[in-house]
C-alpha cells in the first residue's frame, strides 16, 4: 500500500475512534489509558516498540516521531467535541453512515 493510503486509512480509523469518544465516556476513557490496544482493535498495525500518548482537548493534527533506540510515538489529539455536531451526526460518521466531506468541515 502506498505511504499516501496509509496515511488516510490512518486517519479515517482515528477520526472515527475519536468521534466515538465524544458520544461514549467509557470508550474514551479505555481510549486514554490504552490508545495503543484501541488502535490496535480498530485495525491499525503498530510495532512492539511504537508507543501512543493521548493529548485531551486538542485540535491539531496527529503526530508521528521517532524517539532513540528507534522507538515510533504516536502523538494522537483527542479534540472536544465540537459543538455544531449532534451525537447522531457523530454516532453516523463512528458507524460509517455519513459523508466524510460533511463531517470534517465541522471537526476540528
Amino acid at each position: 500500500m502506498k505511504s499516501a493510503e496509509n496515511l488516510k486509512l490512518w486517519e479515517t480509523v482515528l477520526s472515527k475512534i475519536v468521534a466515538k469518544t465524544w458520544i461514549d465516556e467509557d470508550f474514551c476513557k479505555r481510549f486514554i489509558n490504552e490508545p495503543t490496544v484501541v488502535l490496535q482493535e480498530a485495525g491499525m498495525a503498530l510495532n512492539d516498540t511504537a508507543k501512543v500518548i493521548v493529548n485531551q482537548g486538542q485540535a491539531n493534527t496527529s503526530v508521528l516521531t521517532t524517539a532513540e533506540g528507534g522507538m515510533t510515538v504516536y502523538q494522537v489529539n483527542l479534540p472536544s467535541k465540537p459543538e455544531s455536531l449532534t451525537d447522531e451526526q457523530i454516532s453516523a460518521w463512528a458507524k460509517n453512515t455519513m459523508d466524510t466531506g460533511y463531517f470534517l468541515k465541522g471537526c476540528c
